[in-house]
């Protein structure tokens, strides 16, 4: 990242995430991928729900509460119907969810 700093590439006036998006343009190896937990989904969760509470308005809340109703019953409905399972021809359970 220093290089690209020298290199002018990388200005004071960029965005955080500009300069993350051309770090990895360059050094695609330094991308990790982390997967999907669901712990670490609902730390994120609480995080921007956090955000909201302090940081929005009134109005803010009151504009986003449909999405998030909206989200909250399409995953309570996909948690409750049943998993459908097939086995593969190996006799392995495949769930294509």
């Amino acid at each position: 990242m220093i290089e690209l700093i020298v290199d002018g590439k990388i200005q004071e006036g960029m965005t955080a995430e500009k300069a993350r998006q051309l770090l990895y343009q360059y050094r695609p190896d330094l991308k990790k991928e982390c997967p999907f937990t669901g712990d670490r989904w609902l730390a994120r969760f609480h995080t921007l729900m956090g955000m909201l509470a302090t940081e929005g308005t009134h109005e803010d809340m009151r504009a986003v509460l449909p999405d998030i109703r909206a989200a909250v019953e399409r995953i309570a409905a996909q948690a409750a119907a049943p998993v459908q399972q097939e086995t593969t021809e190996n006799g392995e359970i495949d769930n294509p969810a």
